[in-house]
């Protein structure tokens, strides 16, 4: 989805002569440039935003349109992904818990 945002920001910006961190944009937009659900859009931002690929710049509050932006204009391949475990790490660590609760220890 960032790609796809991404694309979306920078067609945009360059449409309205803006730079690409300069563009404010919300959920509702990313649903109608992209066709994902709403239920998906508004995870996979808390996701960007928590990995500080788009950021919260207003709103977002009781009854209060959110608007955000990206961060860089950087392709997420370059990006450095090692604080994501991997599915090996999170099926042992997965694994590991269980067994805590299942023995109490």
């Amino acid at each position: 989805m960032y790609e796809q945002v991404r694309n979306w920001v920078r067609n945009e910006a360059k449409q309205r002569k803006l730079k690409t961190h300069e563009l404010r944009f919300t959920q509702r937009q990313i649903r109608e440039a992209t066709g994902l659900s709403h239920t998906w859009v508004q995870a996979m931002l808390r996701l960007l935003v928590d990995y500080e690929y788009v950021e919260l710049v207003h709103g977002g509050g009781a009854r209060s349109k959110a608007y955000y932006a990206l961060r860089k204009d950087e392709g997420i391949l370059g990006a450095d992904l090692s604080m994501i475990p991997s599915p090996q790490t999170m099926a042992a660590l997965t694994c590991a818990e269980k067994h805590k609760l299942a023995t109490g220890h």
